[in-house]
């Protein structure tokens, strides 16, 4: 899934790439920080989406871990274990 993942955004970034230099050489605007702006946004926005895409898959596992323990917090104790606890617990 990680190869198919980094193919196409390879791809897709690639695009983005070829229009930001298409417009920066064929364009009739002459400002050269909208250019420079431009390309160094476009240049940087596979590794911003890949790290995005890692934060947020961290950020789901971590919510895994969390519904996991909540269900383990629901379980009903074993008979015996609660006659233990009350025998040896008791105030």
């Amino acid at each position: 899934m990680s190869s198919w993942f980094s193919v196409n955004l390879t791809y897709v970034s690639f695009m983005i790439n070829m229009a930001s230099i298409g417009y920066c050489l064929l364009s009739a605007n002459s400002n050269p920080a909208l250019a420079g702006l431009l390309m160094t946004y476009a240049l940087t926005l596979s590794s911003d989406i890949t790290k995005t895409t890692d934060r947020i898959t961290l950020f789901e596992s971590k919510l895994i871990s969390l519904e996991r323990v909540f269900s383990f917090t629901q379980i009903e104790p074993e008979p015996a274990y609660v006659e233990y606890c009350s025998e040896n617990w008791s105030e």
